[in-house]
């Protein structure tokens, strides 16, 4: 993370700006991964920070959604991840994770 949040996030355009300009995303697709940057960075600013926060954030819906159902912005959730570097795993959600459970996967 650029501060000291202790989290960072994934979407799907380049953030850094030494990257920005080598995306593959229609105008459309990048004012989407835009919306949906801000509303992690949002969402991510408040709340207790622990496991279920973080699981509240990717089963997030509305404007700017997190968790995708198809819609208007035509793209799907295939599969959430939470990462735990410091304990060594991951939370894996196969599917929506408003729908799907986590599971965990030891590295």
């Amino acid at each position: 993370p650029k501060d000291e949040r202790g989290h960072m996030h994934c979407v799907n355009h380049y953030q850094l700006p030494q990257l920005a300009h080598i995306h593959r995303r229609t105008p459309e697709g990048l004012a989407q991964s835009k919306k949906r940057q801000a509303t992690l960075e949002r969402l991510g600013a408040h709340g207790q920070h622990s496991i279920e926060h973080m699981k509240e954030i990717l089963r997030h819906h509305g404007p700017g959604a997190i968790c995708r159902h198809g819609g208007d912005a035509g793209s799907w959730t295939e599969y959430s991840m939470i990462g735990i570097p410091d304990e060594g795993k991951l939370l894996v959600a196969d599917g929506p994770p408003c729908e799907t459970a986590y599971r965990e996967i030891r590295l």
